[in-house]
């Protein structure tokens, strides 16, 4: 098993699977940070008297509104803004139902009804009673209604809002509290996305590591005994650092690096492309055909040729 996780095959599909979930979490990040379902948000600002003075000091000022006398007139700006990247059109009205703001007071007229930036034609409006009805009609991508509301009476804000939009996240922001938009499940989905970015990025390094270049040894003769010089051979070493090549003996197996002891032979450095070739002689060592040549750079493992009979041989 040790030896199937080590080899080139594993680490092929470490990267492989790596790479999968580093765009799966890609993916779901765009999905997430730039939606492309239709968002829109509801801002009502703070209702205002039109008359802020006192009231008699104001006794001979009437108001009058296609004729009719009015009172207690009150000012409220509802500001409509598509934050999505898609426009909101006619289809997204459920059934042709209109977005309502239902105030609570009668509704003296429209004061104001305006886009930005502009159409080349104005937005379906309509009031009656106490509301307002706004389509069905078509808000472009980062297009904002402004609509300005004369009401007898102070309205309510707090549940004016009433919408069937489909396709659409919709989000009324309270009076006195206008906030930047935040798609809807924004929060709960960022810590999957972070957790997914980090696995991958995790098993993606990972992958790198094993399946970058991997130290070699070859050994010439192949097999060799007490007192034999041995042409040893090392690629994909790191560059220009030092290692140790080692006799390495013990009852463990020593691709494990489970040897009890080690008889240090001569130090080399690999050139700049990781390799390197050097002529050792083998020691007199005890349990020779349980021991292995082994070569070890600072802060890496030890790379081993075992040997399978008496003497060293290359794996």
């Amino acid at each position: 098993m040790t030896e199937i996780l080590a080899g080139r095959p594993f680490n092929a599909l470490s990267l492989i699977l790596s790479l999968v979930a580093l765009t799966a979490s890609i993916y779901y990040a765009r999905k997430t940070l730039r939606s492309t379902r239709r968002q829109l948000t509801v801002t009502a600002l703070p209702p205002a008297p039109l008359l802020a003075h006192e009231p008699d000091k104001l006794a001979q000022l009437k108001l009058m509104w296609d004729g009719e006398e009015i009172s207690d007139v009150h000012i409220v700006t509802v500001i409509l803004e598509n934050l999505g990247r898609v426009a909101i059109d006619s289809s997204c009205f459920d059934q042709g139902r209109p977005i309502r703001l239902k105030f609570g007071v009668p509704v003296i007229g429209i004061l104001r009804l305006s886009l930005t930036p502009s159409s080349s034609s104005d937005f379906a409006f309509s009031h009656d009673g106490d509301e307002v009805a706004l389509g069905p009609d078509v808000l472009r991508r980062s297009q904002r209604l402004t609509v300005q509301v004369l009401t007898a009476g102070e309205p309510d804000l707090a549940n004016a809002l009433q919408e069937h939009l489909t396709g659409t996240e919709v989000e009324y922001v309270e009076p006195w509290a206008r906030q930047k938009f935040h798609p809807r499940g924004f929060w709960s989905r960022l810590p999957i996305v972070f957790v997914g970015v980090m696995v991958a990025a995790f098993m993606f390094a990972t992958a790198l590591k094993v399946y970058g270049p991997h130290p070699v040894l070859d050994f010439s003769p192949r097999s060799a005994s007490f007192g034999q010089l041995v042409d040893i051979r090392g690629s994909g070493f790191r560059p220009n650092v030092k290692a140790r090549v080692s006799v390495v003996c013990g009852s463990a197996d020593p691709l494990t690096g489970g040897g009890e002891e080690y008889y240090p032979l001569v130090d080399v450095v690999p050139n700049s492309k990781g390799k390197f070739r050097i002529n050792v002689t083998v020691p007199n060592v005890p349990n020779l055909g349980k021991c292995a040549i082994g070569v070890l750079q600072p802060g890496g493992e030890w790379v081993f040729e075992v040997s399978v009979r008496k003497g060293f041989m290359s794996a």
